[in-house]
């Protein structure tokens, strides 16, 4: 029988994983492109500036969401209570320790249910 040439192929493959590939990788790329690891650096650098932007954003905007809502609680409590004292005052006692009561379970459910919700951050 006649032998049939056989023809064999070799394919080879590197991974890397993060922003920057090897440092062998980086000199290669300045053979091929002048200052190009120069440029892939300056470029990592310019990509993680713009993400803690962003975070520093987003936190920035989680803190006045949240001081807003406390400013919110607080004008709300405050003009219940002041509802409630009127009607304290006028002699309508139960329906002013009712405002209160209800305030106060209003408020420290807000609190608890804060406190007992899950972080929407998985990291």
């Amino acid at each position: 029988m006649l032998a049939r040439p056989q023809i064999q192929a070799i394919v080879s493959s590197t991974f890397f994983r993060g922003p920057l590939p090897p440092p062998e990788m980086l000199k290669e790329y300045d053979d091929i492109v002048p200052n190009g690891a120069e440029r892939i650096m300056a470029k990592s650098e310019r990509e993680q500036a713009h993400r803690h932007r962003i975070t520093e954003k987003g936190l920035d905007g989680e803190i006045s969401r949240d001081k807003r809502g406390q400013w919110m609680a607080f004008a709300i409590t405050m003009t219940i209570l002041a509802i409630a004292t009127f009607f304290a005052w006028k002699g309508e006692m139960v329906f002013a320790g009712t405002l209160i009561t209800l305030d106060l379970i209003g408020l420290a459910s807000v609190f608890v249910i804060g406190r007992y919700r899950p972080s929407n951050n998985s990291e």
